[in-house]
């Protein structure tokens, strides 16, 4: 008998190679199902491990002693190519096994570049490669005793005709799309219409990238969640949700809505959430994008995710996502729903990736896989039904070239998709992601919700997000609802810059009557000098708090729950925090200091003043402040400018409105005019390349390809699959989070390096990602060197040792060795 794998607790133990292979297909199909590729999924599930018969590979698993690894994946994918050249008849059979041989062999690896961007094409000429002796001896073991050739052509034919199908709506959908050009038909010249033609193509190329990585997300997680399975005697299955939960938890949020007190602005509220309510009775189709457009203080959370659960319900979704900027919104909308729906294990929050592959130099190759394959057991894999999660686990599932990544990707289909303060997603991130969201309403069954007082004008770029009609749930809510109307901005970026000591005297300097203040920064560094200088300075009777994400979640929020303590027995309160706070989060105070910073940040940040009428008119200050380091944060810089421009222009318009819809489209021109040519994500190391364009036409690396190889690259796909994933940052650096010890998770994490079951650790993983921070790399060699840190390599946790660097007011205190200024949140 042939085997995949050997038992790691020492016994006897060992999992045939064909059960392992026959789930894995099983889990794959259904997956894939959902994307209309059941047959292809299917086939790469049976020959994923293909490898793994021959006689080497068997010696290697069961005694072999030899340190170096024996590569499994690459056997399988030739076994696709050898059947598409011997039976294929139709280019879909081509693209079928173009798709399955890439995704076999990355399923550990990670996507290949199938050209990479200097032309060269290393995977292909590996696959073209015929058979060695080991692997040819290995297809023949695995065809007579576990999945004989002709279930392999049988399934590349069905698979073709899905791929078939699929490509039919692909261009049918890209030929239908309006673009900014389309506007003017009639006197289009040749130059536009070549420039929408292109743009066409290269949208149909970026779904056939995305339809690639998606079944690479099935088949990565589908041999994970087997192998996990089959190691700890559990049951393996594909996950759904009861619809049935769906009614059950729309009832408990009925009824929290029902215990708001009677007020005009919580009527307003009710009549917001109501209107968005009927609006989602009206769909029809089990798919689309629609916007949220309601201004802050508006109940837009409860008000989307009470339309979320009906439409979870009405059309069978298997998730809900609530995607946000900060965490500090997930960290209280979470609470919010778990004190509604009255219990956790329905939700999870999801801030960051807690469990890193550290290199030990005295591992071996061997040693490093088997190491690496037990964490990704304990990898978080959104199998839940209510997930809220960051944009940058988001955009990361969809383009990070990380395993635990792109694992994840799969449980974004057949769901609902909310995005709260969608305003935020990074310039840069833009045409992918707008692409990305037509592909999953379009091919992948979901449903999103772009929620945000400043909505930006997202169907009107370069590549358009394609909006359902009607796409507005609710409209004109600040005409319609005065009762929002409760700050004044008082303009004072023309003044000299604050510095900490002008500013803090300026707080202090405030009217009796402004008893509780909310002062915004735009970096840590800065947030820390005004919170020294008002401690230094002091106040009888004030409390002052400090937030950043320097403190994990669960202590972040523990602040705001006793500020709003506080806040609600009218004491005085003064808060100095970064702008996580500004968006989503339920606090209300008496006046708001913003430092300089774009239009929707400045609006976010109105959001937290007067933000239940206690008093008619609240006030809002714009300053500008003596920040250093901004040259690290070029949105904000450009933001700052674009907010310049809308100043000088708001003497000449009619109104002088901050928030009004004249003003808000001023600024996105201004903003995304002067970005136009950063959309498509600019290569970091390749000047004049975009990642959209790796992982689109990739027209260069074609170029470059026929020049190497005197000859037209002939394949279906052409894709920068490794590059662009590796180079994939939502920000620029990749963070790493970290265990801290405050409040419950000091105990938690004594449980978690206790633990022996493997569900008890998967748990304890996601309970404590409320108490982990996420570290820049400088910050995490300087924990390191300063022994704070302690790397448990059998879970791939870091743990901060030392609880006196880990401060109650400030979070974890690094002492020198970190850049402050890159620290924006």
């Amino acid at each position: 008998m042939l085997y995949s794998r050997k038992a790691r607790d020492g016994s006897d133990r060992r999992e045939a190679l064909a059960d392992h292979v026959r789930l894995v297909a099983d889990l794959c199909e259904q997956n894939c199902r959902k994307i209309g590729i059941p047959s292809l999924g299917r086939l790469v599930g049976l020959v994923h491990d293909a490898g793994k018969s021959s006689e080497q590979w068997q010696r290697y698993l069961l005694n072999d002693e030899r340190d170096e690894m024996i590569p499994h994946a690459p056997t399988g994918a030739k076994l696709i190519r050898r059947t598409a050249q011997e039976f294929s008849e139709t280019s879909y059979e081509q693209y079928a096994a173009e798709i399955a041989e890439l995704v076999v062999w990355g399923h550990h690896s990670g996507l290949s570049d199938v050209i990479e961007p200097d032309g060269a094409a290393s995977y292909e000429e590996r696959l073209q490669e015929p058979p060695d002796a080991v692997q040819a001896e290995a297809l023949a073991r695995f065809q007579q005793g576990v999945v004989p050739q002709d279930d392999i052509r049988k399934l590349l034919e069905s698979a073709a005709e899905e791929l078939r199908t699929i490509m039919k709506v692909f261009t049918e959908r890209c030929n239908a799309d309006v673009y900014p050009e389309d506007v003017r038909q009639e006197n289009r010249s040749s130059g536009e219409k070549r420039k929408i033609l292109q743009r066409r193509l290269e949208k149909r190329e970026f779904f056939k990238g995305l339809l690639t990585r998606m079944a690479f997300s099935c088949l990565c997680d589908g041999d994970r969640y087997a192998s996990a399975c089959w190691e700890n005697r559990l049951e393996a299955a594909t996950y759904t949700t009861d619809p049935k939960l769906w009614g059950e938890l729309a009832v408990k949020l009925e009824k929290r809505l029902d215990g708001f007190p009677d007020s005009p602005i919580n009527t307003a509220r009710r009549q917001i959430s109501d209107e968005c309510l009927e609006s989602v009775k009206k769909m029809r189709e089990p798919s689309g994008i629609y916007r949220l457009n309601v201004v802050t203080g508006g109940g837009k959370t409860l008000a989307v995710m009470r339309s979320a659960l009906y439409l979870a319900r009405k059309f069978g979704k298997d998730h809900v996502f609530y995607v946000a900027p900060f965490t500090t919104i997930i960290d209280q909308t979470a609470q919010i729903l778990r004190e509604t729906f009255g219990r956790g294990d329905i939700l999870l929050e999801h801030h960051s990736n807690l469990i890193s592959y550290g290199k030990d130099e005295n591992e071996n190759e061997k040693q490093q896989r088997e190491k690496e394959d037990q964490l990704d057991t304990f990898a978080e894999r959104w199998d839940i039904p209510l997930i809220l999660t960051s944009q940058v686990q988001f955009l990361d599932a969809l383009f990070s070239g990380r395993g635990q990544c792109v694992r994840r990707m799969h449980q974004l289909c057949n769901s609902v998709l909310i995005f709260d303060e969608v305003q935020s997603i990074p310039v840069k991130c833009i045409s992918m992601f707008n692409l990305a969201m037509n592909f999953l309403a379009g091919f992948c069954g979901c449903t999103a919700v772009l929620c945000s007082a400043t909505q930006p004008a997202l169907e009107e770029i370069a590549r358009p997000l394609r909006l359902s009609e009607p796409a507005d749930l609710v409209r004109d809510v600040r005409k319609r609802f005065p009762v929002f109307d409760r700050i004044q901005i008082i303009d004072k970026t023309q003044e000299e810059p604050y510095t900490a000591e002008t500013l803090s005297e300026f707080v202090l300097q405030l009217p009796r009557e402004v008893k509780s203040v909310l002062i915004v920064l735009n970096t840590k560094k800065a947030v820390k000098e005004v919170h020294a200088q008002l401690k230094a300075k002091g106040r009888a009777g004030v409390a002052l708090f400090h937030l950043s994400t320097n403190m994990c979640g669960a202590h972040r929020l523990a602040k705001i729950t006793e500020m709003n303590s506080l806040l609600a027995q009218h004491k005085a309160v003064i808060c100095v925090s970064t702008n996580l706070i500004e968006a989503g989060v339920d606090i209300s105070f008496d006046a708001v200091i913003r430092s300089k910073t774009g239009l929707d940040s400045l609006t976010q940040a109105s959001g937290r003043c007067n933000r239940n009428k206690f008093v008619e008119r609240g006030y809002v200050y714009f300053i500008r402040y003596q920040e250093t380091g901004l040259a690290m944060l070029p949105d904000l810089r450009r933001a700052q400018d674009a907010m310049t421009l809308v100043l000088s222009d708001m003497s000449f318009f009619p109104v002088q409105d901050y928030f009004s819809e004249e003003t808000l489209r001023a600024y996105y021109r201004y903003y995304y005019h002067e970005q136009r040519g950063s959309m498509d994500y600019p290569a970091p190391h390749d000047a004049g390349r975009t990642l959209f364009d790796y992982l689109a036409a990739n027209r260069k690396a074609l170029v470059g390809y026929e020049s190497r190889h005197e000859r037209a690259h002939h394949g279906i796909l052409h894709q920068a699959f490794r590059t662009a994933g590796r180079e994939f940052r939502v920000i620029d650096e990749n963070t790493t989070g970290i265990l801290v010890p405050y409040g419950k998770g000091i105990e938690l994490q004594r449980q978690l390096l206790s633990a022996s079951d493997y569900l008890d650790k998967k748990t304890l993983f996601r309970e404590l990602q409320r108490y982990s921070v996420s570290v820049y790399p400088d910050g995490l060699r300087k924990l390191e060197k300063d022994h704070k840190l302690r790397f448990f390599e059998n879970l791939g946790i870091y743990c901060l040792l030392d609880e006196e660097s880990y401060d109650d007011e400030y979070g974890i205190v690094f002492e020198g060795g970190v850049d402050p200024a890159k620290y924006i949140c």
